[in-house]
Parts: structure tokens; C-alpha cells; sequence
């Protein structure tokens, strides 16, 4: 059910499959929605009918201050005090950077590009240090709400995470969907456990650009043909090494430069993990709000699954 370090297409396959499957020009030229298309009045009040105990779980990450193998630009947090008074107050300055391994953050599509194009066919000289012109966040003002599934793909291999390398193969992510009684539908965010966070816990942070597990590239035309709306993952949905010679990220190439697909990177899916096997289900309310970062090319956020 897993493969580790295979090789399984070509630059040149690959760049077949993202043309192929490409959603340019699919909902109009101007398009800067992309995937949460999907997402409609009726996807979403069937979601909220999910909410039956009232129980929230964040798939956040505590934003890390200090360096560690995983966090070469930890987040500067300084507090400071307003005034000498005997009455005043405390603020806070925050500096990050949401991109890398250890802040939950959204992409936009603007993070990223494919041979010289961002999504919808929009040239990269839109993008410069005063933010992206296009594909930033405007299509996600209104954040991103629906019916949540997670994939605990540990779980369904009968192990308790993924090693580095580990890559889960489609037949492991059908195993997953069995093992949950789910059917994925049109407009659903995906959630996808390798168990990251519980392998960290257990064996200690370490350097993550060598290893990665993460989802075959051999899913790509079932993510794409289910009409999934967004993808949250607990490492960066790529497995590292890459399965694409010549592409090191594939995953972020088809989902946010050739399908218009936001992403979460570095979510802690640990508590919802163990949520979903205590109630028994794996489909609930989730909801994103990111930041109104007009401009910006990703963004920490704290998606909340309500039970």
C-alpha cells in the first residue's frame, strides 16, 4: 500500500498530465476562484447539517517562536508595554513567515507557478514585493466553508503514523475512504493525516526537506475528477523526494497554478484524528478564515472542524 522514494513520471508525463487536467479557462478568463466553484449554498448548508454536538477542534499548529530543525524562520513575537501609568496596557508585534514547515497557513494561488504562469494563464510580472496583482486572496475574503472528510491513512495501515519517505499510494487512500465509510462529493475539503505531528512526538523534530510522506502523485486524476474544493494536509500533501523528476513539488503545481485549488500546509490533525475515532465518524462542518491579506501569497491560519 506504500511505496517509498519511487519515481513515477517523467517532467515530460508530468507536464501532460498538469495540461491535461488543467482548469484554465474553465469558469471564464478573468477566474480567480478556482475549486471553491464547488462550493455551493447547497454544499454548505448540507456541511452545517454535520454540526451535532457542538464541539470545535482547531487544526492549528501553536506558532513557533523559537528555531528548530523544522523552523529556520521562527515567528518574532514581542509584547510591550503602552504607558507608564499605574493604568495602560500590553500590545503585541508579530513578524512570520507563513510559507515553510512549521506555521498552518494557506496558500494562494499566487504562491506558486508552472513554467512561467500562474493559475488561469496569468503572467508572474504581476507578482513583486508589494504583493501579487492577481490570485491572491480576493476569492477567499469570504472564507472557505463545508463538509470536512479526513483520510487517516495511518490508521487505515494499521499503523499508528508514516515514516518519512512513506508516500501513500491511491489503493492506500481507497483503503482510508473504505475504512470511514466515506464517499467523497463535489465541494468537500479533503483532510489528509500522515501522522506528521505523532512521529515527531514520538521520535523528535527533524529536518524535513530529505522526507516527506505524502500523497502519490497517481491520485491526481481522482482529486481532480471529485470536484474537491480544497485540500488541508498535516505535511504539504508532496511526498520529498518527489515522484516527478524535474518537479520537485508536483502536488502544488496542479493544485494551486493548473486547478486554482487553495491548500493548508502543516495543519495538526492529531485531535481531530482522535475526535473522529471517538465519535465514530470522519465527515464534519469545517470551516477557514484567512487573513485579508490583499496582495499576499499565503497566510497562518486556524481551520476548525465543528462536530
Amino acid at each position: 500500500m506504500i511505496h517509498t522514494g519511487k519515481t513515477l513520471l517523467s517532467e515530460q508525463q508530468f507536464d501532460e498530465l498538469a495540461q491535461r487536467l488543467s482548469n484554465w479557462g474553465r469558469w471564464g478568463a478573468d477566474d480567480e476562484t478556482g475549486t471553491l466553484h464547488f462550493l455551493t449554498p447547497e454544499t454548505i448548508t448540507s456541511a452545517a447539517r454535520l454540526v451535532r454536538e457542538g464541539r470545535p477542534v482547531s487544526l492549528a499548529l501553536d506558532m513557533a517562536v523559537n528555531p528548530a530543525a523544522n523552523n529556520p524562520r521562527p515567528v518574532r513575537h514581542l509584547v510591550y508595554r503602552n504607558g507608564d501609568a499605574p493604568s495602560g496596557a500590553y500590545g503585541d508585534y508579530v513578524s512570520l513567515d507563513p510559507h515553510g514547515s512549521s506555521i498552518t497557513h494557506i496558500d494562494a494561488f499566487s504562491h506558486m507557478y508552472y513554467q512561467g504562469k500562474g493559475y488561469n494563464d496569468r503572467p508572474i510580472a504581476h507578482i513583486g514585493v508589494a504583493g501579487a496583482k492577481y490570485n491572491s486572496f480576493k476569492p477567499l475574503t469570504n472564507g472557505i466553508s463545508g463538509r470536512g472528510v479526513l483520510l487517516d491513512l495511518p490508521r487505515a495501515a494499521g499503523k499508528p503514523y508514516f515514516e518519512a519517505n512513506e508516500v501513500a499510494t491511491a489503493e492506500a487512500v481507497q483503503q482510508a475512504l473504505q475504512d470511514a465509510k466515506l464517499t467523497i462529493a463535489s465541494g468537500d475539503i479533503l483532510i489528509l493525516r500522515t501522522g506528521k505531528n505523532a512521529r515527531f512526538a514520538a521520535k523528535g523534530i527533524t529536518a524535513t526537506a530529505a522526507g516527506l510522506s505524502g500523497l502519490s502523485i497517481e491520485c491526481a486524476e481522482w482529486v481532480h475528477a471529485s470536484e474537491i474544493a480544497a485540500i488541508i494536509s498535516d505535511c504539504a500533501i508532496d511526498p520529498q523526494p518527489s515522484e516527478v523528476t524535474g518537479v520537485r513539488i508536483p502536488w502544488h503545481m496542479l493544485t494551486l497554478v493548473m486547478w486554482g485549488m487553495p491548500i493548508v500546509d502543516n495543519a495538526d490533525v492529531e485531535a481531530l484524528a482522535a475526535t473522529c475515532a471517538e465519535l465514530g465518524r470522519w465527515e464534519f462542518f469545517l470551516t477557514i478564515a484567512p487573513l485579508r491579506l490583499q496582495g499576499g501569497t499565503g497566510a497562518p491560519v486556524n481551520p476548525l472542524a465543528i462536530f
